[in-house]
């Protein structure tokens, strides 16, 4: 994890060692049976990635948001991966996801996905003083439902479909990403209380932020993309016919990761500025994680 502190105060080291092997302990001991030895490199990964970047948050938050990760990540991705879904199946997902983080629907008791997201959801609400919450609930939403999109892309080439181009698959693959719940899973955890106008700008701003961390994974995982049948923006070409080369990636994660950044430090003036640092450590740190390897 030693990487991952490029982006936080030397000062904060230890602490962010200590937090991110008291994580990944306390999220191999709250894992299903099985589960985090199945999943061995993410219990590592995220734990230390969310360290990295709230080293102010209390062992308890930094949890929450470790396990709310690995939801999306061992449950929603997992699922939204699975070659045998059918489309009705992916549907039920996003039926899911919206019924429970908006209290229109309970979960299946025998549902592991339903009933961990309840589980997850009734814990992220006791700390959401801002309406943060509903913020979350719905890039989640987004995000599922692009997920959808993106499995449905996939397959459709992996039958003889022309691939899309990187400005169509990127409107689908960005909010894929689920970049943005996850940062507002941070912010509602900071619990300092932006004013409204500023939760729009920020939220205006995580498209940048979303497409960037996408490049940035396609650029990690270009090999088991190909191997597992999922499109991956280095083997696609742009409206113009250009081949999106990993340098061509490169310069555009930096471009889309500017913006966010100037339009983050843009609200500095009406923001708390433990959460702006959130923010701006979430991007910087997910960045620095996919340059050096990959979550998985």
């Amino acid at each position: 994890m030693e990487h991952l502190l490029e982006n936080v105060a030397p000062a904060d080291h230890d602490l962010v060692r200590s937090n991110a092997a008291w994580l990944t302990e306390a999220a191999r001991h709250r894992a299903a049976p099985g589960e985090a030895d199945r999943s061995a490199r993410v219990y590592q990964t995220l734990p230390a990635t969310v360290a990295a970047i709230a080293p102010a948050l209390d062992r308890d938050r930094l949890l929450l948001a470790v396990e709310y990760g690995l939801w999306t990540i061992a449950r929603l991705d997992d699922d939204l991966d699975d070659p045998a879904a059918t489309r009705p199946e992916l549907q039920s997902l996003a039926a899911r996801v919206r019924g429970i983080t908006t209290g229109s629907t309970r979960p299946d008791p025998r549902d592991p996905f339903g009933t961990e997201l309840a589980s997850l959801w009734g814990r992220l609400q006791a700390y959401d003083t801002g309406g943060v919450a509903r913020l979350v609930g719905s890039a989640l939403y987004e995000a599922t439902l692009a997920g959808i999109a993106q499995a449905a892309h996939s397959r459709r080439v992996a039958l003889g479909d022309p691939a899309p181009t990187v400005e169509n698959y990127l409107r689908v693959a960005g909010p894929a990403m689920n970049y943005r719940s996850f940062a507002w899973t941070l912010v509602l955890l900071a619990g300092d209380v932006a004013p409204a106008p500023v939760l729009s700008r920020w939220s205006r701003a995580m498209t940048s932020a979303s497409v960037a961390v996408r490049l940035a994974n396609d650029l990690a995982s270009a090999d088991r993309d190909r191997s597992e049948g999922r499109l991956n923006v280095l083997d696609l070409r742009d409206r113009a016919g250009e081949p999106m080369t990993a340098d061509r990636t490169t310069r555009a994660i930096t471009h889309r990761a500017r913006r966010h950044l100037a339009a983050l430090a843009s609200t500095q003036a009406e923001a708390p500025p433990p959460t702006l640092q959130i923010l701006q450590a979430c991007l910087r740190t997910s960045l620095t994680l996919y340059r050096v390897g990959d979550l998985r």
